[in-house]
């Protein structure tokens, strides 16, 4: 079962009676606590979308996961608030073969509140803090970066600001079914060529920045400040891992 009051308690956050505020306190509050994470593609273990399935992997086990995981799990957590809610297709821009990678390969969230429409997304791993109003040229900006919406040749984009703004990904407010997004999440899985195969990943958001393990470093930003530590052993990558994310494997 999917367990409201549990769901809350381990993200830290609480009912709220106005519905903007609400989700807005669920998705920051999720950002912060629900790390974006690939490790059980490393320890086999097979991933799944099945809401029941990833509430007992990420608020039982203090786990986190890939955006089909997160953002399946707080699709039925929203909607068991009673959120208008539609899963939706993204696509992030990929820098080495300078195009966008296929349609359904991020699973991200819409959800309409008070008559208008918002962006959701936990997948992240550090992204924006509060859901990201669409509309064309909203921008938004957190501890964590600035963000900005546009409509692109009746495309949806989000555009992250570094030095100047940056294409990260594109998405569609077409509704969509957890199926849709099974050949994805299998080829992040097994296929050998697969970025998650290539080495361990996990990341959440902190109030002032960010905290990034792989299987070769750990790297934590706060604000503009950034230090790397290398990873050199297996252990060392374990004791790092419960240290800043409180996951024992």
């Amino acid at each position: 079962m999917v367990h409201i009051q549990q769901f809350l308690q381990h993200i830290h956050a609480h009912l709220q009676t106005d519905q903007t505020s609400l989700l807005k306190h669920i998705h920051k509050q999720s950002v912060l606590t629900i790390p974006f994470e690939n490790l059980d593609i490393h320890l086999n273990k097979p991933l799944s979308m099945n809401p029941e399935h990833v509430f007992d992997k990420v608020v039982r086990n203090k786990r986190g996961g890939l955006c089909f995981e997160t953002n399946s799990l707080l699709y039925a957590i929203l909607t068991q608030l009673g959120f208008k809610v539609t899963l939706i297709s993204a696509a992030f821009w990929n820098e080495t073969q300078e195009s966008w990678n296929k349609d359904c390969t991020h699973l991200a969230l819409c959800v309409e509140v008070d008559a208008k429409s918002y962006l959701a997304d936990i997948g992240i791993g550090g992204g924006f803090f509060e859901p990201l109003l669409i509309e064309d040229r909203h921008t938004y900006k957190d501890n964590n970066g600035e963000y900005r919406v546009l409509n692109r040749h009746d495309e949806w984009i989000v555009q992250e600001k570094n030095s100047d703004w940056q294409d990260l990904f594109k998405f569609s407010l077409q509704s969509r079914k957890l199926d849709d997004f099974y050949t994805a999440c299998r080829y992040y899985e097994h296929d050998p060529t697969s970025f998650f195969r290539q080495k361990k990943l996990c990341s959440v958001a902190t109030e002032d920045g960010k905290v990034s393990l792989s299987s070769n470093t750990l790297k934590i930003t706060k604000g503009l400040e950034k230090v790397k530590t290398p990873i050199t052993s297996d252990d060392q990558f374990r004791k790092e891992l419960k240290k800043y994310f409180q996951i024992v494997l």
